[in-house]
């Protein structure tokens, strides 16, 4: 799969492969042969992809798409790749062990207080019950509320050492270690990791020469 295709009715479907939401947002500008690809060319793709990121519901998703095409929506969406800027920057700061910039926690509660809505209980998959919040959102800036709140989980609740870019030199992407001997090392190893795996077969049969 590629990091990025369309379906029939023109709808972005995403490679995930982050570990988390935030992470996942951060790569959806990819490299590709030296030079940088936004997979959010469209303010539908961004819609798409805060669905695919269980980030919004499918029928607030489907509410939302009537800006498409509006200077709202296009003044949001260059709001969201100024915000995803500043969250690589921030995964750079983590990863060398640096305090995050005072500038991404204001920007970050900035959004947080633009967010509306409210709780809602439903029947859990498995018995029970659990909680849901149901975003309210009455103006395009509002998508970054559910991004940031990604952010803010991602920060206090998980360990922030287990934060890695990917170590192909020609990749951007990062991810969140899962793994149990926290050794990951690719986004993908069906990409970057054969890719790398391959490199590194040939490198060594022509020193071998």
């Amino acid at each position: 799969m590629t990091e990025l295709q369309t379906t029939t009715d023109d709808r972005a479907v995403f490679e995930m492969v982050g570990g988390h939401p935030c992470l996942d947002f951060v790569n959806t500008e990819i490299q590709v042969r030296g030079k940088r690809h936004d997979l959010l060319k469209r303010f539908a793709h961004w819609v798409a992809w805060l669905t695919q990121a269980q980030l919004l519901d499918e029928a607030t998703a489907a509410a939302v798409l009537k800006w498409e095409g509006t200077a709202a929506a296009e003044e949001a969406l260059i709001q969201a790749r100024i915000l995803r800027q500043n969250l690589r920057d921030m995964a750079d700061h983590i990863i060398a062990g640096e305090t995050i910039p005072s500038s991404v926690i204001t920007e970050l509660n900035h959004l947080l207080r633009l967010g509306q809505g409210y709780l809602q209980l439903v029947a859990g998959k498995e018995g029970g019950y659990q909680s849901r919040f149901m975003h309210v959102i009455d103006d395009p800036r509002q998508l970054l509320v559910p991004v940031a709140e990604a952010v803010v989980d991602l920060l206090c609740t998980l360990d922030l050492s287990l934060i890695k870019r990917c170590e192909n030199p020609n990749c951007i992407r990062y991810f969140y270690d899962t793994t149990k001997n926290h050794s990951r090392r690719w986004c993908s190893m069906e990409a970057c990791g054969n890719r790398m795996k391959v490199a590194t077969y040939y490198r060594r049969r022509q020193q071998g020469r």
